[in-house]
């Protein structure tokens, strides 16, 4: 998973559109298949039930 306003920054994502919240929406560009673009909160969403006791990003 990019950044969402790291990877649009570094031209790996761009502007698709706006959530129902309001939240603007990125999409992966010039990056390996599968590359989801968001922020942690995406992320924590995304792991959910799995059990990760931790997150570690560089």
């Amino acid at each position: 998973m990019l950044c969402d306003q790291c990877a649009s920054k570094r031209g790996l994502a761009e502007e698709i559109g706006e959530s129902e919240s309001g939240r603007t929406l990125y999409e992966s560009r010039q990056t390996v298949d599968g590359v989801a673009v968001g922020c942690f909160p995406d992320l924590y969403a995304a792991l959910g039930d799995v059990g990760v006791d931790q997150v570690i990003t560089l």
